[in-house]
């Protein structure tokens, strides 16, 4: 399966857009009810930016251009597996087409990912507003994707 995944009870659900329909739907949850359809709209190419673009930018900067190695040594994995690891996501990376990229256009993918993000977050708390109540689930992938760059990277 993809990750991120949930287990449930004893059911494992893959995929964190699935994991939040699995949730919707067993716990009869609707974070989106108070969005309009443009607004919908917005928060599913938002969604879609941060977990399909802006992620693979992550992957990249965390296993091949971080060079010191402390995510692997925090791991505690031998040198050897850190070499078979790292050449198996350059592999899977080249594959999926963002390891093609240098590490000066993966930064600019990066900051253009990053821009767009803050200019439709604007001075809001949520995509949608300032208040609890203007919480999405779109502002849950954000999170989702955005506190890895602030408590999950090298140095943080």
């Amino acid at each position: 399966g993809k990750l991120p995944w949930i287990q449930y009870n004893d059911m494992i659900v893959p995929d964190s857009q699935f994991c939040i329909q699995f949730l919707n739907a067993e716990r009869t949850i609707d974070l989106n009810k108070h969005l309009t359809p443009t607004q919908i709209a917005i928060g599913h190419l938002l969604r879609k930016t941060v977990e399909d673009s802006l992620y693979w930018t992550i992957v990249m900067w965390r296993l091949i251009f971080e060079k010191t190695g402390i995510v692997y040594r925090k791991l505690g994995l031998p040198s050897a597996l850190i070499w078979y690891i790292r050449r198996a996501a350059r592999s899977g990376l080249w594959s999926h087409g963002i390891g093609r990229y240098s590490q000066e256009e993966v930064t600019q993918i990066m900051e253009a990912d990053l821009a767009a993000v803050s200019q439709i977050l604007g001075d809001n708390n949520f995509l949608f507003g300032n208040d609890l109540s203007d919480v999405s689930e779109f502002d849950c992938a954000l999170f989702g994707q955005l506190c890895q760059l602030v408590w999950q990277m090298p140095g943080t």
